[in-house]
């Protein structure tokens, strides 16, 4: 057995699976071999006696089962942590539109979940092989379809996941041209939480740019 044992003020979600991930075997995220692809360290602003906390973990010891690095993995540091001054964080993200989802302790997420699943063979049981696409993994409690990441659904993740909403979701079509496309969200005077999945596809080899306009 592996006691784990929770102080004053950690009882917080992501502060106890964080450290049930450590007992799981998980490393800190930014411990990769492969983290300065994503992350710069700014060790100027941490004390040297810390700096040992950003170390990297070679090839040798850590095994990323190929699975993308993740800027907001309950396993990563939060951009400020070890720094001197908080006002300058410690870890830059490579992409400047995840620096604020760095850190994130609301609990673990589709990646953390899909590393302990893929490094405890959860789905060896099911002998069976299911073609999992867009990140996906076999569910190891059903074993007849995939685990999938957030917008994906069906049985292989290969479809738009359900839109809890009624009349809205589904694929959009995006060319060259700038498209004008809109949902409404107020109805009847009252604004009412709205939950639509939609993916846009565009060209092979292109970007998609979005602005949200009101």
């Amino acid at each position: 057995p592996q006691p784990i044992s929770i102080g004053a003020g950690c009882s917080h979600f992501g502060v106890t699976s964080h450290e049930l991930a450590h007992a799981l075997g998980l490393f800190h995220e930014q411990s990769r071999y492969d983290r300065d692809r994503f992350v710069t360290l700014n060790a100027n602003r941490v004390p040297r006696r810390l700096l040992y906390n950003f170390a990297k973990i070679g090839d040798d010891e850590l095994t990323t089962y190929s699975l993308p690095y993740d800027v907001g993995s309950v396993m990563h540091y939060a951009p400020t942590e070890f720094a001197i001054d908080k006002r300058f964080p410690a870890l830059t993200s490579v992409d400047p539109n995840l620096q604020f989802s760095m850190g994130s302790l609301y609990g673990p997420t589709f990646i953390d979940i899909a590393l302990l699943n893929v490094h405890y063979q959860c789905a060896r049981k099911c002998g069976t092989s299911l073609n999992c696409v867009n990140g996906g993994y076999i569910n190891g409690r059903s074993c007849d379809r995939c685990k999938c990441p957030s917008g994906f659904g069906g049985r292989l993740c290969d479809e738009v996941d359900v839109s809890f909403s009624q009349n809205c979701g589904g694929i959009v079509q995006v060319g060259e041209d700038v498209r004008r496309f809109t949902i409404t969200i107020r109805q009847s005077g009252f604004t009412r939480e709205k939950e639509c999945v939609y993916h846009f596809v565009g060209p092979q080899r292109r970007r998609i740019l979005i602005n949200v306009l009101q």
